[in-house]
């Protein structure tokens, strides 16, 4: 458990991407953890996502950044050079007070090391329309250069995030079927749309040889998941 998190509390853990054609890992991608009393953690970005209330998102969400961009900030501090990918669910930045959170929370990382992070947005609303985005990204701008978008499963055109001028998109293939053709299918499809847009493709929560396999086909920037590495606590060693 991180040391920010508290029993019953939210929190962060890091988990360790392995770019292209790197073979060292210097980059990790923020998880929202929640520890429970009886020891046990949960993980993954379901426990931000919106259920009807923003500010309860933004809440969560600027919990799980704070975590990870003091643990981060104290890990540079010793002399460690490493890239983070941190997730923000757009409606955490819907309304004032969630935007004033999230704020907060980002202003917990120094100026210096702020260039080496990588923001990925995710959580779309149902229509998503290209001022949707760009809202979002206003909010976001004067701290961070680079963002990717974790596109809806219903989506199947990657335009808006090519126009916004994002590096990329993932796909989050934790807890799905990664082995078969319909993996195959959806794994080749959200190549497609990717590269179509000439966005750099991530793939996370690989958990079967045959899915890296297909990943590194398509020469993803980033993949994460079990056969990579296990959950940190920490990125301080």
């Amino acid at each position: 458990m991180n040391a920010q998190m508290t029993p019953n509390g939210i929190g962060a853990q890091f988990k360790p991407v392995r770019l292209f054609g790197k073979e060292a890992i210097n980059t990790y991608r923020v998880v929202p953890s929640l520890a429970s009393a009886d020891g046990s953690v949960k993980s993954g970005k379901d426990l931000v996502i919106f259920q009807g209330d923003p500010l309860k998102v933004a809440q969560s969400n600027s919990a799980v950044l704070e975590d990870a961009f003091k643990d981060f900030t104290r890990a540079y501090a010793d002399g460690r050079r490493l890239r983070l990918i941190a997730p923000i669910s757009t409606y955490a930045l819907v309304g004032k007070a969630g935007a004033t959170l999230m704020v907060n929370a980002i202003k917990v990382l120094p100026g210096e090391v702020r260039a080496n992070i990588i923001i990925e947005l995710y959580d779309f609303p149902p229509q998503m329309a290209m001022n949707t985005l760009e809202d979002c990204m206003v909010l976001l701008f004067p701290f961070f250069e680079n963002y990717i978008a974790q596109p809806s499963a219903d989506m199947d055109d990657y335009t808006v995030f090519a126009n916004c001028n994002m590096m990329g998109v993932s796909l989050d293939m934790d807890g799905q079927e990664q082995t078969g053709e319909a993996a195959e299918k959806m794994m080749k499809n959200f190549w497609a749309q990717g590269t179509k847009r000439r966005l750099k493709l991530f793939f996370e929560g690989l958990n079967e040889a045959a899915a890296l396999e297909t990943a590194n086909r398509y020469e993803a920037m980033g993949v994460d998941g079990a056969l990579i590495g296990e959950d940190l606590d920490t990125l301080v060693e």
